[in-house]
C-alpha cells in the first residue's frame, strides 16, 4: 500500500470534517491503527482544525443574551432552566460563553466519557491485526503451494523422461537378446570415410533395426539413408532420423546380401548416391 498517496487522497480530511462515508470511516480507523503515519496525519489534521476554529471564532453579536433570555420565557413554565434564571441578574460575558464552549468540547473529547469507544478501538486494532496476519499467512501458503506444484511438475517431467529411456533400453535389450536377430556391423566404405553403424535384422519377421549413434553429424539439408543390397540391387529401407535416437526401426527387408548407408538430400532419394556411400556391411 502507498501510504503517501492514501494520505494525499483527501479521505483523511473528509474523515476529520465528518464528510466521510461509513465505509471510508471504517477504512480510516482500521488503517490508522495499523500505520503510524496515518494516525500521525489524523492527529495533525485534528489539531489544525481546532486551532483554526479557536483563531477565527467570532464573539456573540450584541443583544444575543437578551434574545436568548426572551426566548426562554417565564421561569415557572421552564423549570429545567432554573439555574439559568437564578443567575439572570449576573452579567454573561463573551469570556464566559467561550469558557463554557471549551468545557463542552473537553467533555465531548474526554475518552472517559465514552468507554465504549475505547473498547471499540481495541477491538478494531485486534481485528485489523488478525486480518493482516491471516492475509500474510494466506500469501505464504499460496507461495509454498505454488512452489510445491512447480517441483512436482519438474519431477513428473523427469520421471516421464526416465520412463521413456527405460522403455527404449528394454526394447533394445529385447532386440539384442533375440536368438533370431542377425547383427551386421557396417564399417567405413573407404579410407576417407569415418564412423560406423550396426544393423539388426530378424530374418524370421523381416524387421530391421539400426543403431546410427556412431555416424558423424550432417548438415541440416542432408540425411542418411539405409539400403539393403540383394544381387547388387539397392532396396530402400528408409531415412535415418537425426539426433540421439538410440535404435531406429527401419522398413522391413525380405532378403538381403548386405546393408549400406549413403548420405542423401533431406528426405532421401529413390536411388542411392554411390559417391556418398558412407558405410557398408555384408551378411
Amino acid at each position: 500500500m502507498n501510504i503517501k498517496e492514501y494520505i494525499a487522497s483527501g479521505i483523511l480530511e473528509a474523515y476529520v470534517s465528518g464528510a466521510a462515508s461509513d465505509q471510508e470511516r471504517r477504512e480510516v480507523e482500521c488503517l490508522s491503527s495499523v500505520y503510524p503515519e496515518i494516525q500521525a496525519e489524523l492527529n495533525l489534521l485534528e489539531d489544525t482544525m481546532i486551532g483554526f476554529a479557536n483563531e477565527y471564532q467570532a464573539p456573540p453579536p450584541p443583544g444575543l443574551k437578551d434574545k436568548i433570555m426572551a426566548s426562554i420565557g417565564d421561569e415557572a413554565q421552564v423549570p429545567a432552566l432554573k439555574t439559568v434564571t437564578d443567575h439572570s441578574d449576573e452579567e454573561v460575558t463573551d469570556e464566559d460563553l467561550n469558557m463554557d464552549s471549551s468545557a463542552v468540547k473537553r467533555t465531548n473529547r474526554d475518552p472517559s466519557n465514552f468507554p465504549w469507544r475505547i473498547a471499540a478501538s481495541i477491538l478494531l486494532i485486534v481485528s485489523c491485526g488478525l486480518l493482516y496476519f491471516l492475509i500474510t499467512l494466506e500469501d505464504d501458503y499460496e507461495s509454498e503451494i505454488e512452489s510445491q506444484r512447480t517441483n512436482i511438475t519438474t519431477l513428473q517431467d523427469k520421471l516421464d523422461n526416465l520412463s521413456h529411456e527405460l522403455a527404449n533400453q528394454q526394447d533394445q535389450l529385447a532386440i539384442l537378446s533375440s536368438p533370431s536377430i542377425l547383427k551386421i556391423p557396417l564399417a567405413a566404405a573407404n579410407e576417407e570415410e569415418q564412423g560406423n553403424a550396426l544393423v539388426f535384422w530378424d530374418a524370421s519377421d523381416q524387421n530391421v533395426y539400426l543403431d546410427p549413434s556412431q555416424l558423424p553429424s550432417v548438415d541440416d539439408d542432408q540425411q542418411y539413408q539405409l539400403w539393403a543390397l540383394k544381387d547388387n540391387q539397392p532396396i530402400d529401407l528408409g531415412t535415418v532420423l537425426k539426433g540421439d535416437i538410440g535404435f531406429q526401426q527401419m522398413k522391413k527387408a525380405t532378403e538381403a546380401d548386405a546393408f549400406a548407408i549413403t548420405l542423401e538430400p533431406l528426405g532421401g532419394s529413390e536411388q542411392p548416391t554411390l559417391e556418398q556411400l558412407k558405410v557398408i556391411g555384408k551378411i
